[in-house]
């Protein structure tokens, strides 16, 4: 098992699944006018951006273990 090539194929899936998300709220602007709506079920900005790389870094471990599984 090649470790090196884990963690780059880990990496790389993550930076495509937040330019993803990046460009999906991009295009569709009106996502993130939904989401105000409900503020009970959607945290505010403040609060997100406070977790946001507790975040990261879990859907990174999330992807690396999937890479792991499907090799």
């Amino acid at each position: 098992m090649n470790y090196l090539s884990l963690v780059l194929a880990a990496l790389g899936a993550t930076v495509a699944y937040f330019a993803f998300g990046f460009l999906l709220f991009w295009l569709v602007p009106s996502l993130i006018d939904e989401a105000r709506k409900y503020p009970a079920v959607f945290r505010p900005k403040e609060k997100m951006m406070a977790v946001m790389p507790i975040g990261m870094a879990a859907t990174f471990i999330a992807i690396l273990v999937v890479a792991i599984i499907s090799q």
